[in-house]
């Protein structure tokens, strides 16, 4: 009888220039991730969202994931596959798959820091990360962080 194992990949950081400062309202998007080489079957995604010690309303912060297929030319919801701002055209942003949402109590005036471990199951082969503040304020401009980790299964 085979033994299943879960083969861990390597934690990746993404660039997040464009996610310091992030406006409300408004979208960033990762570089591609390439998952042709791993073949990983699921993901887990660490995000660090900071706050500022502005005063927004209670909000979250929205993950979603834009796939390709076509070995990373053309992204859902028109994404590009390049770290840095979305802009939703017409209902783009509806092609995109929705992953989780972070809650933020953003009615304090103290920064605060958020950090969430997300799975996602059933990965294409290429893709890209990409975030909505909804906070009702702009995020920090520096200690925002996105990982992820490519993970499949062994069988010996």
């Amino acid at each position: 009888m085979a033994t299943v194992t879960t083969n861990f990949g390597t934690n990746t950081a993404l660039t997040v220039t464009n996610l310091h400062s992030l406006g409300n309202a408004a979208y960033w998007q990762s570089a591609a991730i390439d998952n042709g080489t791993v073949l990983g079957l699921w993901a887990e995604l660490f995000v660090t969202i900071v706050t500022t010690t502005t005063a927004g309303s209670d909000g979250s912060v929205k993950v979603y994931l834009a796939g390709s297929t076509d070995g990373g030319t053309d992204y859902a919801g028109g994404a590009s596959g390049t770290e840095g701002s979305y802009t939703v055209i017409g209902n783009s942003d509806e092609q995109l798959q929705y992953i989780t949402s972070i809650p933020i109590d953003a009615s304090e005036i103290i920064a605060r820091t958020y950090k969430k471990r997300i799975v996602i199951h059933d990965l294409p082969e290429d893709f890209a990360i990409l975030i909505k503040n909804d906070t009702g304020t702009g995020l920090a401009a520096s200690g925002n962080l996105v990982e992820y980790r490519l993970n499949k299964y062994d069988s010996a």
